[in-house]
């Protein structure tokens, strides 16, 4: 349902663009083709982390809807790195959405110090507006170059083998 939701809101974005581009608004979508090719390298680099995006009031809703939890069995050093792994991913994303990308679950409280970043395939930050709400989220495009940049160096030379 998540992934539908997705993709549907993908296909109105790029339709939305798209009508915007043939209408008498072409010079706002020009403009913002402007703004995508000057912006194009902020998901690489991170996003831009919203906060107030993170803790609005229908991510409680979602949480509850799907239904999400998120269970702390051990305390986390804030000043290293963590690889939180995931499984189903691809269309059933949900959870790590949910407990990842926004505070439903609370994870700024569970794990103090800490910052979580998903990653996910570099296709949909080239879909217009979507991309702009994703950012918010610092979603970023999955890359060798992206983990390498949060692991320190013995674990990047091990990713370049496995990732490649």
């Amino acid at each position: 349902l998540f992934s539908l939701f997705c993709v549907s809101v993908t296909q109105f974005c790029l339709a939305a663009f798209v009508l915007l581009a043939v209408s008498d608004w072409w010079i706002a979508a020009l403009l913002y083709a402007g703004w995508l090719w000057l912006d194009w390298d902020t998901p690489t680099s991170g996003g831009r982390r919203c906060h107030w995006v993170r803790k609005w009031s229908v991510w409680r809703h979602f949480r509850d809807y799907f239904p999400l939890e998120l269970v702390k069995t051990v305390d986390l050093d804030p000043t290293q790195n963590y690889i939180f792994g995931f499984h189903p991913h691809g269309v059933l994303v949900a959870g790590a959405f949910g407990n990842f990308c926004t505070e439903a679950t609370g994870f700024s409280r569970l794990f103090p110090g800490l910052r979580s970043h998903l990653l996910m395939l570099p296709f949909w930050f080239r879909v217009p507006f979507f991309r702009d709400y994703i950012i918010f989220y610092w979603i970023s495009p999955i890359s060798i170059n992206k983990i390498s940049q949060w692991l320190p160096q013995l674990i990047k030379i091990s990713f370049k083998y496995i990732c490649c």
